[in-house]
């Protein structure tokens, strides 16, 4: 479990007598899933950069263009520019996938889901309305790299959390299961 940072505990209400254990980061997988994205779609546009510059003659012919036309070079500054895009988006979905955390107290949870650079959404939810928790691992690679998807249900209306890309589903879901009996023993039903 890791230690929540100071600036997180200004996100939610608690009190100074209520214990915060610790948070539950999102797997750094996913971080590899955004850039590999970019990587690849990168290749393919400087796939395309390299065949429109080879076949430039027949493209400008074919599109009844002027021969003065530099097209390759105006591809090229087109394709850089989108190249910087790709990687400004990359940064920017980085940023927004690993600041998503559950933070667990000794009498609520926490999930904090960061949607863009100034969206963000909080839900508390007291640890003693936790009826289930299940573990999601539905693929060889989420096996493999230890990550999965954390449900957790509870009784009555209230929305059910769902947390994707968690760090160690397993041993974390466990620990959310101890400190609901520990929040049982404390306080009750």
């Amino acid at each position: 479990m890791k230690p929540v940072r100071p600036r997180d505990l200004k996100l939610f209400e608690h009190d100074s007598s209520e214990k915060i254990l610790g948070e539950i980061p999102r797997s750094n997988i996913g971080l590899l899933f955004i850039f590999l994205n970019a990587l690849m779609l990168t290749g393919l546009l400087l796939v395309l950069l390299f065949f429109s510059t080879r076949y430039e003659a027949n493209i400008t012919s074919s599109l009844n263009m002027s021969e003065d036309l530099n097209l390759s070079g105006i591809l090229a500054v087109v394709i850089m520019g989108v190249i910087i895009l790709v990687f400004a988006g990359s940064i920017l979905a980085g940023y927004v996938y690993s600041n998503s955390y559950i933070i667990i107290t000794e009498q609520k949870l926490v999930l904090i889901n960061t949607k863009g650079i100034f969206a963000r959404r909080v839900s508390q939810l007291s640890i003693g309305d936790v009826q289930d928790i299940s573990v999601d691992q539905n693929t060889f690679f989420s096996r493999l790299f230890n990550y999965g998807s954390i449900n957790i249900e509870t009784a009555g209306e209230q929305v059910n959390l769902i947390f994707s890309f968690a760090h160690s589903p397993n041993d974390n879901a466990k620990y959310i299961v101890d400190a609901h009996e520990q929040n049982l023993k404390l306080f009750g039903n």
